[in-house]
């Protein structure tokens, strides 16, 4: 056999049926309920006890794989909002810079847009800021 993560189900199967017959091969349908049936284990409780023990495999599995996918989108939500917030200082800092040289132009004007910042929210940065770049050169001028 391989090693541990190249095991397939025939390799578990094998060796569980080493240790539950003690023989090195499966024993057909007929005689594995013969043997069970002289030794007086009830087959009904070992499927049902089966069933419930692969149920608990598929739900950790599945509780698992919930996990991962919840990890991966935190993680992808975490990297989108580094992004947005990084955007919202770009944004900040062109809003800024484009007040700052209307300051030197026209200080009237970049003190009507510095108290619209004040009142602005932060989702409305982008409107300020494409406000500002839509500002005519003449403007800057006045």
């Amino acid at each position: 056999m391989g090693t541990s993560k190249e095991r397939t189900a025939t390799d578990i199967l094998d060796d569980l049926t080493n240790v539950v017959w003690d023989a090195e091969a499966v024993p057909s349908s007929e005689q594995a309920h013969s043997i069970l049936a002289d030794d007086e284990v009830d087959r009904e409780k070992i499927r049902e006890w089966s069933l419930e023990k692969l149920a608990g495999v598929r739900a950790r599995q599945e509780l698992k794989a919930a996990r991962t996918q919840r990890i991966g989108l935190t993680k992808h939500f975490e990297k989108l909002k580094k992004s947005l917030v990084s955007r919202g200082s770009a944004t900040r800092d062109s809003i800024i810079e484009k007040l700052t040289e209307l300051g030197q132009v026209n200080p009237e004007a970049a003190q009507v847009f510095c108290r619209k910042l004040e009142e602005v929210s932060e989702e409305d940065w982008q409107d300020l800021e494409a406000e500002l770049m839509t500002l005519d050169s003449d403007a800057f001028k006045d």
